[in-house]
């Protein structure tokens, strides 16, 4: 999962750079899916270290230094992802939410839109 979203922050850098990043929305949706996604792992993989093996005494991850490191690593991933997050609402609130679905359109002005966020639907 981590190694997938590495793979989809270099190839949005590299977009950035030539100037072709995709618009907010889809930019936003994918962020969104990736924390949800890391927020998941991260809590089966806590879940799974905390539980009991045989003996009460003795948990899966007691003495495993890399599993803590890797979920101190993932939490610090979504605390960046969720900062990243924020950043890409915002530019796409700039934008007054283009791209956003017609059904949403009511919801999302609750969440900021300015008053003018009229989208003229025979453009």
């Amino acid at each position: 999962m981590y190694a997938g979203f590495w793979g989809f922050t270099i190839i949005l850098a590299g977009l950035y750079f030539i100037r072709k990043a995709p618009p907010p929305a889809t930019e936003f949706t994918v962020y969104f899916l990736f924390t949800a996604a890391m927020i998941t792992f991260l809590v089966m993989s806590t879940l799974e270290c905390t539980s009991v093996v045989l003996d009460a005494s003795l948990t899966v991850c007691k003495r495993a230094d890399y599993a803590f490191a890797s979920l101190i690593f993932a939490t610090a991933t979504i605390a960046l992802n969720l900062i990243t997050l924020g950043f890409v609402w915002r530019q796409w609130r700039e934008l007054h939410f283009v791209g956003a679905p017609a059904a949403l359109r009511p919801g999302i002005r609750a969440f900021g839109a300015s008053p003018s966020f009229e989208v003229d639907e025979e453009k």
